[in-house]
C-alpha cells in the first residue's frame, strides 16, 4: 500500500466522505470538552443495515436541507456512494463477478473497468459507473433493479449534519454520536519546548527543508498520540527520550497550559468546525484512508495530509 504525504498552507480537506475513527484536539487553554459535546449534537453518524430504497433515503436527506452528507452502502466488496457534492448522482462499484451476473446494467449505463494496480495485494477487478439516479427512464429501471438486487440488506454508513428521520422502518440504524464519549487530559509534551508568551514571527514552514517540516509533523503526532486509546500509557516511555527539534522550538507552541480531548467514530464536520475555533491549537482526524493533522498559528494554518 502506497502513501501520499502533503503539506499545505491555509487549506483544509476539500471533502471527507468517511467517519473519523479518532479525533483529537489540542486546545490553547481551558477545556474543549463542552464544545465537542455541543458539536456532537449538531451532526450524526448512522450505521447499520438497510432494507429501504436507498434513493428514498437520499431524497429524505436532500429534503432535510443538509449542507453536508455522505451515504455509502457496502455489501461483499460492492459499494454505492452518494454525497452532498453532487447529491443527484450515484457512484456504484461492482466486483467483476457481480457485474457479469448483472450484465443488463451496462445496456445504457457506461461502466468503466478498473484493473488492480501492479503489485497490489488486491487482485479483484472492479467495474464502476456514475449516473444520475433521477436520470432518463431508459436506464433508471436498470439502475433501480441493480441496486435492489445487489444491495439488499447492505451495510449503511450515513454521515449528515441534519437529523435523519425515516418515513418507515429501514433496518437497524444507530447514531454513533449518541454513545460518543469525550475524554480529556493534560497535554503530554514529548521533550521540553519553549512555549513563550506570544509568537513574534511565525516561521514559514514551506521554507523549511523536508526534514525540518517533517520533524514538526512528527512532534505534533507524538503530542496527539496521547489521545489514542490503543496507546494510553505506552506513549510516555516511547517519547521520554525524544529530543525536541529546533524547528519546533521556533514555533513557541503554548503547550504548558494546553489540554487534549479525544472522541472516536465521529462525523468529519467536527474537524472543520474545530479548525475555525480560536481556542484550538491543533486538530488531528484519522480515517480508514487517511490522516489529517492541522496546526493553527496566529497568522496562518498548516495541514499535513497522509493518504493511504
Amino acid at each position: 500500500m502506497t502513501e501520499k504525504y502533503i503539506l499545505q498552507e491555509n487549506t483544509l480537506p476539500e471533502f471527507i466522505a468517511e467517519p473519523v475513527k479518532y479525533l483529537s484536539v489540542v486546545s490553547k487553554q481551558g477545556s474543549v470538552k463542552n464544545i465537542l459535546g455541543e458539536l456532537l449534537k449538531q451532526s450524526h453518524v448512522y450505521k447499520g443495515t438497510v432494507n429501504d430504497n436507498v434513493f428514498d433515503i437520499a431524497e429524505s436527506i436532500v429534503g432535510s436541507g443538509a449542507q453536508y452528507f455522505s451515504l455509502k452502502l457496502n455489501k461483499n466488496r460492492n459499494t454505492l456512494k452518494i454525497d452532498s457534492r453532487t447529491p443527484k448522482t450515484v457512484t456504484i462499484t461492482l466486483t467483476e463477478h457481480v457485474f457479469n451476473h448483472h450484465a443488463y446494467a451496462a445496456r445504457y449505463m457506461k461502466f468503466k473497468k478498473l484493473q488492480p494496480a501492479k503489485g497490489s495485494s488486491d487482485y479483484i477487478v472492479y467495474h464502476t459507473v456514475t449516473a444520475n439516479w433521477n436520470g432518463p427512464e431508459k436506464y433508471s429501471k436498470d439502475l433501480y433493479a441493480l441496486v435492489s438486487e445487489v444491495f439488499a440488506c447492505a451495510e449503511l454508513v450515513l454521515l449528515t449534519d441534519s437529523v435523519y428521520a425515516p418515513k418507515d422502518e429501514v433496518g437497524s440504524l444507530m447514531d454513533l454520536h449518541e454513545s460518543a464519549v469525550v475524554l480529556e487530559v493534560k497535554v503530554f509534551s514529548p521533550g521540553e519546548v519553549d512555549s513563550g508568551d506570544s509568537i513574534a514571527e511565525t516561521p514559514d514552514l514551506l521554507k523549511l527543508d523536508v526534514d525540518e517540516h517533517h520533524e514538526v509533523y512528527e512532534y505534533l503526532s507524538l503530542v496527539h498520540l496521547n489521545s489514542l486509546p490503543d496507546y494510553r500509557n505506552s506513549h510516555v516511555g516511547a517519547t521520554s527520550i525524544y529530543e525536541t527539534p529546533q524547528a519546533v522550538h521556533d514555533l513557541h507552541l503554548p503547550l504548558n497550559s494546553a489540554s487534549l480531548a479525544t472522541v472516536a467514530n465521529v462525523n468529519p464536520v467536527l474537524f472543520y468546525a474545530l479548525a475555525n475555533n480560536p481556542d484550538v491549537l491543533s486538530v488531528q482526524a484519522t480515517t480508514i484512508s487517511g490522516s489529517y493533522l492541522l496546526l493553527i498559528l496566529p497568522d496562518s494554518s498548516w495541514m499535513w495530509t497522509l493518504l493511504r
